[in-house]
């Protein structure tokens, strides 16, 4: 993303001869070929996309974790949540809007343990989905990015992925 930033800075405002080449002769010539571009709503969506940065995923990253029991199907520790209607306390939600408060949320599946004593914060929220059956767990960064998941909602392993983030019982009046 950098580097595209970049690219289309020079090529807007530089003074040298090649991006001056390239405003003054290229892109009028190009011009006709936007409204062709344009109407290929395929090619128009990839290139949303791309500068939207929809596909960026950390699932190298140390801070995405995949808990044991390791949790199947869906978007992995690092991929970007899908947003997607659900229902918790009693009422149907959009699942971004419901992220919309600051800090890490959890959502615990419908037939997850409890956290015990991992309590709710300023920093951390938990949410319960009646609509996703399991018992599992994911936790979303304040990014809109998975950071951990696990088929087992365990208190445990949670606390310690909140603790690598900075997001523990220390970083934070509970």
């Amino acid at each position: 993303m950098l580097a595209l930033t970049h690219l289309a800075f020079w090529a807007e405002a530089a003074t040298g001869p090649v991006p001056s080449a390239l405003r003054g002769r290229l892109a009028p010539l190009a011009a006709p070929l936007v409204p062709v571009l344009a109407g290929r709503s395929r090619l128009v969506a990839e290139g949303i996309r791309l500068v939207s940065q929809l596909r960026v995923s950390y699932r190298d990253s140390p801070l995405s974790v995949e808990g044991t029991p390791r949790r199947a199907g869906g978007p992995r520790a690092g991929d970007r949540l899908p947003d997607q209607v659900v229902t918790c306390a009693g009422r149907r939600i959009r699942l971004h809007e419901l992220l919309a408060r600051p800090g890490v949320h959890v959502l615990l599946d419908r037939d997850a343990d409890g956290l015990g004593a991992l309590p709710a914060g300023r920093l951390v929220h938990v949410h319960r989905l009646a609509s996703a059956p399991g018992r599992g767990l994911i936790a979303v960064r304040p990014d809109g990015h998975i950071g951990f998941r696990s088929q087992a909602a365990e208190a445990g392993q949670l606390a310690a992925w909140l603790a690598l983030i900075g997001a523990g019982p220390s970083a934070a009046t509970w």
